[in-house]
């Protein structure tokens, strides 16, 4: 997608792309880029992306779970500068599904059909265990 036609204002493709190859899942999940502006927004900072968009092999590469919702379109935003609750809550009252809470970053998706797995569409929260 070209940056002048992104509605996005910010976040850019690059820090949403996949970072072995640079690309985007084929069909972008504007719901959750919606929800990832409003977050900013709300939160009234900026975001910094750790993760966004996967290829199979990165994701491989990383350990990314089987239907990883990274293999469409998922962040994982780092907490630095941040509150985790107040984070989990504005995220949770925007409407994200899928939440995973970790000691540095939390993980946003919303729980997509991935290689014909189709999780539950109901909000999921999850920890993240050393």
């Amino acid at each position: 997608m070209n940056d002048m036609y992104w509605p996005w204002p910010h976040f850019k493709p690059s820090e949403l792309s996949c970072k072995c190859c640079g690309a985007l899942p084929d069909e972008l999940d504007t719901d959750l880029l919606d929800k990832l502006e409003n977050l900013r927004a709300l939160l009234g900072k900026p975001l910094h992306i750790n993760s966004g968009h996967r290829c199979r092999k990165h994701n491989l590469l990383v350990g990314g779970a089987a239907y990883s919702q990274h293999k469409n379109l998922a962040v994982d935003v780092s907490l630095t500068g941040h509150d985790l609750l107040k984070m989990f809550d504005t995220a949770k009252g925007l409407g994200f599904l899928g939440i995973g809470l970790g000691d540095s970053f939390i993980h946003l998706d919303m729980r997509r059909k991935i290689d014909g797995h189709q999780p539950s569409r109901k909000l999921t929260v999850w920890y993240y265990s050393l």
